[in-house]
Formats: structure tokens, sequence, C-alpha cells
């Protein structure tokens, strides 16, 4: 039996949006290890560099890996949405545009990436016979 494409992408949506949820969820566990342990030595905006760093490492990883493109727009969720939180939390006692212009500026330049990969959806699925 072949799944239909409507019922396909549906699928692909659900994956990517559960496995994001829990990346999310993963790389904030991540943030406390990161973040606590190396806050004492070189202050706590350090460490939030040092683990945004380490979140855009990862993602270089399997960005040039050889996953699927579900694999690997799931893992694009975690730092975008990591670096839209952080970015709430850092600019937060800022007037509220500057946080908003911040992160249109990095979902732009999502977008912008997304389109220079050619990762807009349009994929070619190997015939399943």
């Amino acid at each position: 039996m072949q799944i239909k494409q409507p019922y396909l992408n549906l699928i692909r949506a659900l994956i990517i949006i559960g496995g994001g949820f829990i990346l999310f969820n993963g790389a904030f566990l991540l943030a406390a290890l990161v973040i606590n342990s190396t806050a004492g030595l070189i202050g706590r905006e350090l460490a939030s560099l040092l683990f945004l760093l380490l979140i855009l490492f990862i993602f270089g990883g399997i960005a040039i890996s050889k996953f699927n493109d579900t694999i690997k727009a799931t893992f694009f969720t975690m730092p975008l949405m990591t670096i839209l939180v952080l970015i709430g939390i850092w600019l937060y006692d800022r007037p509220q545009w500057i946080p908003i212009g911040v992160s249109a500026l990095v979902l732009s330049l999502a977008t912008g990436f997304v389109h220079y990969k050619k990762m807009d959806g349009s994929i070619t699925l190997p015939s399943c016979t």
C-alpha cells in the first residue's frame, strides 16, 4: 500500500513538529548543563554564548550530513527555536520592538538559508514499488 502525497506531507509535518519539540526540550536541558557548569568560570553571558555555539555546531554537523530532508528539517527547528528564545531572554529588558526586530531578522536569515539551500519542500521521493 502506497501512502498518498498529501498524507505523506502531513506525516512529515507531524514528525518535524514532534521531533522539533523533543529536540527543543533536549536543547534546553543541554543549556542548563552548559550554562550552569561554566557560568562560574566565564560568566553567564559567555556561558550562554558558548551554549549557542554548541547548538550551531551540532546543527552544522547535521546540515552537511547525508540524512534525508525530513530529519534535517527536524534538526533545523532546534537552533531556530533556541536562538529565538535566547533573543527573548537576552533582550527582555529592552523596548519591545528590539527583540521583535532581531527575531524578525533571524527568521529572515533562516528563510533565506532555506531558499538558498533549496529546502523549499519540493522533495522527490523514491518509488515504493
